[in-house]
């Protein structure tokens, strides 16, 4: 049980503690190179709480962690990034080799939220997996390497901006979605919308999905509605056969 609420916890939260701090100057638009942007704004391109304001989002985080008593441990920066998805790739494992004693079966669909949607996607290859959402992910890590707000805790290496960044990674046949809310950082949308078109040209499945009106985290509500976009995507990727 240890293994699997430390892999669940990994797959779907990210970290949320950040300074109060003024609300984010200008961002960049996105498809802006991030190799040309200043220190200042790669900071700002990606610290989401500056975003939507530090006390709306310490509301819905105090929320969620209420609501989530048992989602505590392997997070960063207490597990580094390459110790959680080898976490994760061991609980698949177990679930391939495993699962059917304990009655699982049929496909397996991977879904996950920012830091969770980058793991959806780099799971994707585990032959456990049967398709993914990603919401709200980051699929190039380097941006992040130089943000003091998600790097003070992630601490990316070199050797993992270049071994567990998606689109530096061979794409999967497999369905994968990309959801992203229409209010959220132009990087943020950028990312996502990037990712999309890098698997598109080899022609593989799955939607890009914006969310109108969406910020970083009010993105997850559409998965309480029993009938939102979100919730009808899971579903239609859990009918998916794959070859």
């Amino acid at each position: 049980m240890a293994l699997t609420r430390r892999a669940f916890a990994a797959a779907t939260a990210a970290g949320v503690a950040a300074p109060t701090i003024a609300r984010a100057k200008e961002c960049p638009a996105a498809g802006m190179d991030w190799m040309t942007m200043s220190l200042e704004a790669r900071n700002l391109a990606y610290f989401n709480v500056a975003h939507v304001g530090a006390d709306f989002a310490r509301q819905k985080t105090e929320h969620w962690t209420a609501a989530s008593k048992d989602l505590r441990d392997t997070l960063a920066p207490e597990a580094s990034l390459t110790q959680i998805t080898s976490e994760l790739r061991s609980a698949l494992d177990w679930l391939n080799a495993r699962g059917a004693e304990h009655g699982i079966a049929g496909p397996v669909i991977v879904t996950g939220w920012s830091a969770g949607g980058h793991l959806t996607a780099f799971l994707l290859d585990h032959p456990r997996v049967a398709a993914g959402l990603s919401i709200s992910g980051v699929f190039e890590l380097a941006p992040l390497r130089d943000s003091p707000q998600v790097n003070d805790k992630v601490k990316l290496t070199e050797v993992e901006v270049e071994t567990l960044s998606p689109m530096r990674r061979l794409s999967v046949n497999k369905p994968l979605s990309i959801a992203y809310g229409t209010g959220e950082l132009p990087a943020m949308i950028a990312t996502s919308r990037d990712y999309h078109a890098y698997r598109s040209e080899s022609h593989l499945p799955g939607d890009l999905i914006p969310i109108a009106k969406a910020n970083h985290f009010t993105i997850l509500d559409e998965l309480r509605l029993p009938d939102s976009h979100l919730t009808r995507q899971v579903l239609q990727l859990a009918t998916y056969n794959v070859t």
